[in-house]
């Protein structure tokens, strides 16, 4: 059985790796709204999915000052940016390994932290809120 070890997991924004990533995140969610009444039996909820959203979270040891520039100018411009999530070949960021759950969609960057400790590398987490459904990568 083969599994997908979390270095070749790789979130790319507008066609770069995201560099130095520690760790990313891919939710998917459903929103339902209770449709419930007066009637329902039981007192249970009588839930109906009605949207969905996906989401992306990566924390990131900041190699240069040129990425971090690129970061704060993508929030501050508030355009969406194009993200891909892929598996790839080892420790090189080529793609097209084929991972079940590869994706490419647009999103909105929502959040950007910057964190300066002193004495240690610098880190930032960023989180991304999907536009639309992603599309599978063939």
């Amino acid at each position: 059985m083969s599994t997908i070890k979390g270095q070749n997991l790789r979130i790319f924004m507008n066609g770069s790796v995201i560099s130095e990533a520690t760790n990313c995140t891919i939710s998917y969610s459903g929103n339902a709204d209770d449709i419930s009444t007066k009637d329902t039996p039981n007192n249970w909820a009588q839930n109906l999915n009605v949207t969905r959203s996906w989401s992306v979270t990566v924390d990131s040891l900041q190699a240069t000052p040129a990425q971090l520039k690129a970061l704060i100018t993508a929030i501050s411009s508030a355009q969406p940016v194009t993200l891909k999530w892929d598996q790839t070949n080892g420790t090189t960021n080529s793609t097209g390994v084929g991972a079940i759950f590869a994706r490419t969609g647009s999103a909105l960057m929502t959040d950007l932290t910057i964190t300066a400790p002193n004495r240690q590398q610098c880190t930032v987490a960023i989180q991304f809120q999907g536009k639309g459904a992603p599309q599978t990568l063939s």
